[in-house]
């Protein structure tokens, strides 16, 4: 499945979790907490930076940062190519 590196506290993160909701994906999230051990530092390997979310997708070998990017990529290859108006810009608090 579809794995995406995120923590819980994050804005951004949480507009990923809405858009895997919506489209109802198999995804496997990895929490990365601040000083966490045990999937951040796979995080890191893997895309060189702690940032967060970050989307590692095996069956179109795509990774990438940047919640907008990583749900226009998901609508565009497991959805209908339409972000919902409620993903596009910042998640009200």
């Amino acid at each position: 499945p579809i794995q995406i590196y995120e923590f819980e506290s994050c804005p951004f993160c949480r507009k990923v979790r809405e858009a895997v909701a919506i489209l109802d994906l198999d995804v496997e999230f990895l929490p990365c907490p601040k000083e966490g051990t045990l999937f951040r530092p796979k995080a890191v390997e893997l895309g060189g930076k702690a940032q967060f979310p970050y989307m590692v997708d095996p069956n179109t070998n795509e990774a990438m940062y940047e919640s907008d990017d990583i749900i226009k990529y998901l609508f565009d290859n497991y959805g209908d190519s339409v972000v919902p108006w409620q993903l596009q810009g910042p998640l009200p608090v």
